[in-house]
């Protein structure tokens, strides 16, 4: 399982490639287009929050969510993402 872990402030850019990636792989590998170890596992991932509920992006949009993180549900093999933060916001550029 990859998990993609948003945070209030993520940039949408980084997080849609991340998504768009393993959504690349997975339709490749189905095509037969990539070669797998057997057996081949199917790649699955999930956009997920410290609370399972929505976040906002650093440009202030929705960002939904499918669950909360659960450290203790992580198997061997699963991957956690966290995109990077918008630094774009009032504040940061105020610090500038």
């Amino acid at each position: 399982m990859i998990s993609h872990l948003v945070f209030d402030g993520v940039a949408e850019g980084p997080l849609g490639i991340g998504v768009e990636v393993v959504a690349t792989a997975v339709r490749l590998i189905a095509a037969g287009l990539v070669p797998t170890a057997p057996p081949a596992t199917a790649l699955r991932q999930r956009v997920v929050s410290l609370d399972g509920k929505p976040v906002r992006s650093g440009t202030g949009r929705a960002v939904a969510v499918d669950d909360a993180i659960s450290l203790r549900q992580l198997k061997p093999g699963d991957v956690v993402v966290v995109p990077g933060l918008s630094a774009a916001s009032e504040p940061a550029i105020e610090r500038l």
